[in-house]
């Protein structure tokens, strides 16, 4: 009876472990990525400082995927969203740290009810890779709202093995800047809030990821 009673603690703290190694795991490298450029700094090159700000930001995602994470087991406050307001808003930071990137927004404002870092880190996570994975040399990112979803479109190369993408440490041949943890900690979240989310890709003209947001809009 007390191991049957323990047996959810237990499962939890085993997911915890796993998702503390894969952090640590992945932390290692924009470190190490910050480390080797620092000591080249005195080379007077934009290179090396571009990559440690990449790096820094690399690690702040990290982070904040990692403090969602962790509030699995927490009651979660829904809070009263605007989307389009939020989405135009983190468009504004990607500018600053993607400026060669086209960022084009259309649809509706629409509200939701739901607790917003769990559906801001779905969102940024999604956008993040469409923005890292664009088409080169001119990356667009295409976000339209619509009546009980949302539509986020790259013009990338395509994704290999669709069914895939969200296993953790996943990386496509043609996705291959990431760690493969972002889209796992999307379809996570997209779990808890009861979000579906339908892949659809093609090669040399993008992906495009919708989401159903009808169990969170507001009534």
């Amino acid at each position: 009876l007390a191991r049957v009673s323990l047996s959810p603690i237990k499962i939890l703290y085993e997911s915890l472990l796993t998702f503390n190694a894969d952090i640590i795991h992945d932390l290692k490298t924009p470190i190490t990525t910050i480390a080797l450029n620092a000591a080249m700094l005195d080379q007077t090159s934009a290179k090396p400082i571009g990559r440690i700000l990449s790096s820094i930001d690399t690690l702040k995602d990290l982070y904040a995927n990692l403090e969602t994470y962790l509030r699995t087991g927490e009651h979660l406050k829904p809070d009263e969203i605007m989307l389009k307001n939020l989405i135009m808003t983190q468009i504004e930071h990607y500018r600053t740290l993607y400026p060669e990137v086209m960022y084009e927004v259309s649809g509706e404002e629409l509200t939701l009810r739901c607790d917003q870092i769990s559906i801001l880190r779905i969102i940024d996570n999604i956008i993040v890779n469409a923005i890292k994975y664009g088409g080169y040399p001119h990356p667009r990112v295409t976000i339209t709202i619509g009546s009980h979803w949302l539509s986020i479109k790259d013009n990338g190369p395509g994704i290999e093995n669709v069914e895939q993408i969200f296993n953790r440490y996943h990386q496509n041949s043609f996705y291959t800047k990431g760690f493969g943890l972002g889209l796992n900690i999307v379809r996570t979240l997209s779990k808890r809030l009861n979000i579906s989310i339908t892949v659809i890709s093609h090669d040399d003209t993008g992906s495009t990821f919708i989401l159903d947001l009808t169990s969170i809009m507001k009534r």
